[in-house]
Order: C-alpha cells, then sequence, then structure tokens
C-alpha cells in the first residue's frame, strides 16, 4: 500500500487507529483489524472492512550503478516507511481494498473512516467496482462478461458512470487492447441518447439502453456516452 521514500533524514509520524507505530529506524510490526492510518506530511489510508497491516521503517542504501549501467557508484542511503498485506505465498481467492486519501490529516482520516461516503460494490475474480454516492459516480472493471450496479458488461472493460439528475455521463474503453467492439447494457429504462463519441452505436430497448462500441485502433482510448433519463 505503501513505499514511501521520506528522503535521507525523514521521521515522519505514522499513526495507526490513532496510535503512533514504528517510530525508530530498523522498527516493524503487525497491526491486526487497523481501521486507518495516516503518515505524516503524506495522507491517509482507510480499510473498510479492517486489515491486518504490515508496518516497517528502515533505510535502505544503495548505488544507482546497481540498477543502471554506468551509473554513480557513490552509495545513497535513504529512510522508507512501507506498510503492506501480507497474502502469502500462492494465496488463493485472497482480495484486498483500501481507500487513499493524498494529503488528508489524521483528523480526516479518521473521519473517512467512519464514512467514506464510497461502497464498494464488487471484488472478486470477475470484476471489482465501487461507487461514490455523493458523487452519483460508479467505476468498474469488468474482467469477463458480468453485471453490477445497472451496467451488463458483456465484454472486458473498464466503465465510468456518472449521474447528475436525470443525466447519464458513461465512459468506457478496453485497457487491453485486443479488441475490437465493446458490448454493455445500462439498466435503465426510458434512457435516450443525448451524445456519443464516434464508433459508438445506441439502441434504445425496454430496458434502457444497449451500447456498442468500436474500438479498433482506439489503444486503450475511453469513448463517452451521454444519455437521458
Amino acid at each position: 500500500m505503501e513505499n514511501r521514500n521520506l528522503h535521507s533524514g525523514g521521521t515522519n509520524v505514522l499513526t495507526v487507529d490513532g496510535v503512533a507505530r514504528v517510530p525508530g529506524l530498523g522498527d516493524s510490526e503487525t497491526v491486526s483489524d487497523a481501521r486507518w492510518a495516516h503518515l505524516d506530511g503524506v495522507g491517509g489510508y482507510v480499510f473498510p472492512s479492517g486489515a491486518e497491516v504490515k508496518l516497517l521503517r528502515e533505510a535502505r542504501t544503495g548505488a544507482w550503478r546497481d540498477i543502471n549501467t554506468g551509473g554513480p557508484t557513490g552509495a545513497i542511503t535513504r529512510r522508507y516507511l512501507t506498510m503492506w498485506l501480507d497474502h502469502g505465498v500462492d494465496p488463493s481467492a485472497a482480495s484486498y481494498s483500501y481507500l487513499l486519501a493524498p494529503g488528508a490529516t489524521a483528523a480526516q482520516t479518521k473521519a473517512l473512516s467512519r464514512d467514506p461516503g464510497m461502497l464498494v460494490l464488487g471484488n472478486s475474480a470477475k470484476r471489482q467496482a465501487v461507487a461514490h454516492l455523493g458523487l452519483g459516480l460508479t467505476l468498474a472493471n469488468f474482467w469477463e462478461p458480468d453485471q453490477i450496479g445497472g451496467i451488463v458488461a458483456h465484454n472486458p472493460c473498464s466503465v465510468i458512470r456518472q449521474i447528475h439528475g436525470r443525466t447519464v455521463e458513461l465512459g468506457v474503453s478496453d485497457p487491453t487492447q485486443l479488441a475490437t467492439s465493446l458490448r454493455l447494457q445500462l439498466l435503465a429504462p426510458g434512457a435516450r441518447l443525448t451524445s456519443a463519441d464516434d464508433g459508438v452505436t445506441v439502441r434504445r430497448t425496454l430496458l434502457g439502453a444497449d451500447v456498442t462500441i468500436d474500438v479498433t485502433g482506439a489503444a486503450g482510448a475511453t469513448r463517452y456516452v451521454t444519455l437521458q433519463l
């Protein structure tokens, strides 16, 4: 979750659930059922379902020549704060979820842990999706055909949907860059097309809208559609 370079003299305080942790170089610790963490000067981390968090503060020394042919050979030491979830060796059906809050204070992070304003809709081998209720925003990665939150994907794809009143904005992409066409359905009866990028076809159905997107040569670029409910 974090592998932060604190530079040559950084002593940024790390707190987990309000308690200062691993204050000294070489310190390591495991915190069970952690709900939030904060690294001073960096931001906050929220664990919606609780997490067993591994912590380590250490100094690392190396030279640019170690990783770059022809680089300087002089030794450089930097301090690092590392925070991770240990899934073990060759895990099966393991999962995780956490929320990053860059620049947040400890108080803001603690408040987010109580009410993150976000809901995990799916976190499986088929799809991962979250919703920000206040913004009317849904973001999803489909790894295979599946449906969630009123979105039915017929292909692996990435989808972002935002609802403003009666307006629905939809963005779809193929990060794999392997497909030539994507198809998804938006379950929103009565939805009608307002605008669409080139290569996007929208057909109204009894259940909402059937969207087909030509992604030939798109190189992972997003195609947008706007609908009115």
